[in-house]
């Protein structure tokens, strides 16, 4: 089962690629066994209940596999076809890697929006220590 799981997150990712001409396909294919490994094997993680305070949590700093990540998450279950469908899009959730520099990305528009899959993972100063901080309710599309 693992092994197909790995497979369709190589042909997402192939095609998010493809799609968005987005660079960064190698960085993302070369660790996807060991995202589903973690997501499928090892963590305590549930797509229904993100805010559980007892969940494990994964800290990617391979920037540069954002996509891998982004790919796995919704295969997982954390979010939509639709929703991964954003990636790299301007202005999007899902920049081709994540940016926490509190400004734009080129290729991803502002750090992701409260209340959206990404920013619920990104918003505990815990686990993203000096990463975005919330923008103004006001521009929050």
């Amino acid at each position: 089962e693992l092994e197909t799981i790995a497979r369709r997150i190589r042909g997402k990712l192939i095609k998010m690629s493809h799609d968005r001409r987005t660079a960064h396909l190698g960085s993302s294919l070369s660790c996807v066994d060991i995202l589903v490994a973690i997501y499928w094997g090892v963590l305590s993680v549930d797509p229904g209940n993100v805010d559980n305070p007892n969940r494990d949590r994964l800290l990617l700093s391979k920037g540069h596999a954002a996509t891998a990540l982004y790919a796995a998450l919704n295969l997982r279950g954390f979010f939509s076809d639709e929703y991964l469908s954003t990636y790299a899009k301007d202005g999007g959730d899902l920049p081709e890697h994540q940016c926490s520099c509190g400004g734009t990305h080129p290729r991803g528009g502002e750090p992701s929006w409260p209340g959206s899959p990404i920013w619920r993972f990104s918003k505990n100063p815990l686990l993203n220590p000096g990463g975005p901080k919330a923008p103004d309710e006001s521009h929050h599309i």
